[in-house]
């Protein structure tokens, strides 16, 4: 087949039209949609990691085929060729049409990718999934990758009842527990944001816990960053035709006391950044209570899957009937890229160890 390449450097209205009409052909997670990509990109990309967008758009006669939401940006004198999305995207992926899918014609169209790519010293492909909802990664296939992490997630049974039914005993208990506790002190109700002056309210309480929270355990700050703070606080409404941001609450007589910023799209929920008051209410176990009462609520409102997203949290395999490993690509391009290698390879064998990841994650 002959393929055409054609590379965008800015997210415009021609990119837009073909990349929403094309992410509702692909099997895709929400962080591959056009939505999600160019908001980021606005806040995030543009503003702290000056990166330049080099997205790749492969078509079989006019018709798109595949699409590689990639872009380039220097560190430590290198030019390096990652996906789009940084530390806000958990899946990596390209779109890729399901006729295109199999081997063979995913090789022959990356090898029409590679005569158009423009010049970068290194391939840094992070967090890429091993399945793209229920098929397998057809870049996987084609590209040299490592297993780095895991990603877990719930597939939701028909009622919450059922749905206990897995959790142990214990848990389910000390949880009727706190609520009966929670309920001694006033009325305890799930609050999801529907308005902006909602939204605005839920999201303030959101940074503020979730910065206090990355204070107490000593991790990276990532919401120290102001194009941080205002790409969760911005995004809000509908992302595609088939997604939008979920943000929620459990309130106790008007106080916030714990709160999730995630998404949805099709059928999956995303359960991305929880967090909870500090103080007297720790014992309350509000992160567990928060996380329990948005699960009902997406069983009652028809999804099929709550998806933990990456990382291996212990409290994660106490609840999920599913496991992906989570794969990285590094490949050195040129002489130029040695030392972004050196220093990514460093980073991952720092990471590995508990000691040294605790230091590392307070730099930013």
């Amino acid at each position: 087949m002959s393929y055409k390449v054609n590379i965008y450097n800015e997210f415009g209205p021609n990119l837009r039209s073909i990349w929403r009409i094309f992410e509702n052909e692909c099997d895709i997670y929400v962080f591959q949609c056009y939505d999600w990509i160019a908001y980021w990109y606005q806040t995030i990309g543009i503003n702290n990691l000056h990166i330049k967008p080099c997205i790749i758009v492969v078509t079989d006669n006019s018709l798109p085929v595949a699409l590689f939401p990639f872009g380039i940006r220097k560190c430590l004198g290198a030019r390096v060729l990652e996906f789009l999305g940084g530390d806000q995207s958990d899946y990596n992926a390209p779109l890729v049409h399901p006729n295109y899918s199999s081997f063979n014609l995913c090789n022959d169209f990356w090898k029409s990718v590679l005569k158009h790519l423009p010049n970068h010293d290194f391939q840094l492909f992070n967090r890429m999934p091993a399945l793209l909802n229920q098929g397998d990664n057809p870049v996987l296939k084609i590209w040299s990758s490592f297993p780095v992490n895991e990603s877990y997630a719930a597939s939701l049974a028909q009622s919450w009842d059922l749905f206990q039914q897995r959790i142990s005993p214990k848990i389910r208990n000390d949880s009727r527990r706190q609520l009966r506790r929670l309920s001694e002190l006033g009325t305890v109700e799930l609050h999801i944001a529907t308005t902006d002056k909602e939204y605005d309210r839920l999201v303030t309480a959101m940074i503020e816990q979730k910065r206090r929270r990355y204070q107490e355990t000593g991790a990276r700050d990532i919401l120290s960053v102001e194009a941080t703070r205002i790409f969760y606080s911005g995004l809000r409404g509908a992302i595609g035709d088939d997604g939008s941001v979920h943000l929620s609450a459990l309130i106790l007589n008007d106080k916030i006391l714990a709160t999730h910023w995630g998404m949805v799209y099709g059928d999956r929920f995303y359960f991305l950044m929880p967090t909870y008051a500090g103080g007297e209410w720790k014992k309350f176990s509000m992160g567990r209570l928060l996380q329990e009462k948005i699960i009902e609520w997406a069983i009652e409102d028809g999804f099929k899957i709550f998806d933990f997203t990456i990382g291996r949290e212990q409290y994660k395999k106490k609840w999920c009937d599913q496991k992906m490993t989570i794969y990285s690509r590094e490949k050195l391009i040129s002489i130029f890229g040695i030392l972004f290698f050196i220093f990514t390879w460093l980073s991952r064998l720092l990471k590995m160890n508990p000691i040294s990841r605790k230091y590392l994650m307070k730099l930013n």
